[in-house]
């Protein structure tokens, strides 16, 4: 049984993890699963970096650098979303695609080749055309912080805004021998409650009414991905930091996706050319 005030320690965490915060890389594993095939009982591994049976469907890479620069990277096995594609026992070709925000000026690369670029304000005049597409890699109407804040791979906040909350365990505690453990998480049960995007970050307190106003922007419809495929989830929270190191989304049948952490770097140096706007730099980088 959790020691008294333990929950609440950790919720406040969660709540001030992006504090001080001035730079963040962060890297996943994650792979869609066939729901019923796993159940939502499984067992802890026995390592925390267990892939299990499934093979990993896409990586995805995270950088954050106040004030305004942002990437997102991911690389997956052909079309995420095509059931035949998760089924295959083969690993097909993998795609790469980046988004990078750098100040007001934005550029997205597919295989490291430049495949779309602009400004903010370009894009804020045809907002509606990224409400769906833009989405899926970023948004370039967005602020470079605004984007980091939308995705739940690497803000503690939006489950603590978004989700009823329930302590289930002390879900792992790491031997020497499992280099991608915290020293301990704690699991958390989630359900789904409302939909916020963006907090005051003077907010001291996880009931501050400013949790329930957490709007990036009017038409924000980031609901319609943070809730697929999934029923509840399962979060596994190192207290140390308060970031979610390992989610799974859960379905009445079974088990939907499952991500894992494998690198956490807060506050450390980030090169410049890791938020470069130019195809051949990001090659470089890439390799």
């Amino acid at each position: 049984m959790a020691e008294p005030g333990l929950f609440d320690a950790l919720k406040r965490r969660m709540l001030n993890s992006w504090d001080d915060l001035e730079s963040l890389h962060t890297s996943f594993l994650e792979r869609f699963m066939q729901a019923g095939s796993i159940g939502v009982t499984e067992p802890i591994p026995e390592k925390f970096g267990d892939p299990g049976k499934v093979l990993w469907t896409r990586t995805i890479d995270l950088w954050w650098s106040a004030p305004d620069k942002w990437r997102f990277d991911q690389e997956y096995r052909g079309d995420p979303f095509d059931s035949k594609v998760r089924e295959q026992s083969t690993e097909p070709e993998r795609v790469r695609v980046s988004f990078v925000v750098n100040g007001d000026n934005w550029a997205w690369f597919k295989d490291g080749d430049l495949a779309g670029f602009g400004t903010r304000a370009e894009a804020l005049e045809r907002k509606d055309a990224w409400s769906e597409f833009g989405q899926w890699y970023g948004c370039p109407y967005l602020s470079a912080k605004d984007n980091a804040q939308i995705q739940y791979y690497c803000n503690p906040r939006l489950w603590l805004a978004n989700c009823d909350l329930v302590l289930h365990d002390a879900g792992y505690r790491s031997d020497a021998g499992d280099s991608l453990a915290p020293p301990i998480t704690y699991r958390i049960l989630a359900t789904r409650n409302q939909w916020v995007h963006q907090h005051d970050d003077k907010a001291s307190d996880i009931g501050d009414p400013s949790l329930s106003e957490w709007f990036a922007w009017d038409s924000f419809a980031g609901d319609q991905e943070f809730f697929d495929y999934v029923d509840f989830f399962q979060l596994w929270v190192d207290l140390q930091t308060g970031f979610v190191r390992r989610f799974t989304k859960e379905r009445s049948s079974g088990r939907a996706v499952d991500c894992l952490v494998t690198a956490l770097e807060l506050n450390q140096p980030i090169s410049e050319d890791t938020f470069s706007l130019s195809g051949s730099e990001q090659q470089d980088h890439e390799a």
